[in-house]
Order: C-alpha cells, then sequence, then structure tokens
C-alpha cells in the first residue's frame, strides 16, 4: 500500500510505500504520516492484515495490534486502540 505523507503537504507531494510488517503502518500513524480517523484506521487494519499475511501466529497478531493501538495515545478517541483488541479464536 502506498500513502501520500501528510507532514510533507502541500510543498512537496511524498509517496511512502508501507509493506514491512505492521512496522510500517504503525510509524506512519505514529508520526502522522497519515491524518484523519477514517485513514487511521484504514492503515492500522492494512498493518493487522500484513502481520496476518506473513504467517504470523495469535502472539504475534496480538503484539501488532498493541503496537498500532498503541501509535496515538493522545488521540482524543480512544476508538484505534479499542477496535485493535485481539482475542485468539476460541477452539471449537
Amino acid at each position: 500500500m502506498e500513502i501520500i505523507d501528510q507532514t510533507r503537504l502541500p510543498h512537496e507531494l511524498v509517496i511512502v510505500r508501507l509493506s514491512h510488517h505492521s512496522i510500517d503502518a504503525a510509524r506512519a500513524i505514529r508520526e502522522m504520516q497519515v491524518r484523519g480517523a477514517p485513514l487511521i484506521g484504514a492503515t492500522a487494519a492494512y498493518g493487522m492484515a500484513l502481520a496476518a499475511c506473513r504467517g504470523s501466529s495469535d502472539r504475534a497478531i496480538e503484539e501488532a495490534a498493541a503496537t498500532l493501538a498503541a501509535t496515538r495515545p493522545h488521540a482524543r478517541s480512544p476508538g484505534l486502540g479499542r477496535s485493535l483488541r485481539c482475542r485468539a479464536p476460541s477452539p471449537g
């Protein structure tokens, strides 16, 4: 996925590729390269998809969720953290 680095606007148009696990997505959110609740949520969801596609264990996916949820500790809405709380599926 590619994003527009919103920290560089309006003077430059810089495209950033998010491709390395959930680390790139977390960095983009934390450094405010993406802004606004819908785009932050989409970027976090993409980070979770990257974690899952890499064949990660339940623990690794939970760690990715925790990393992404912690990217905006000062945000007014706790929705990102709440929406990223994960549980391993129960057997059965």
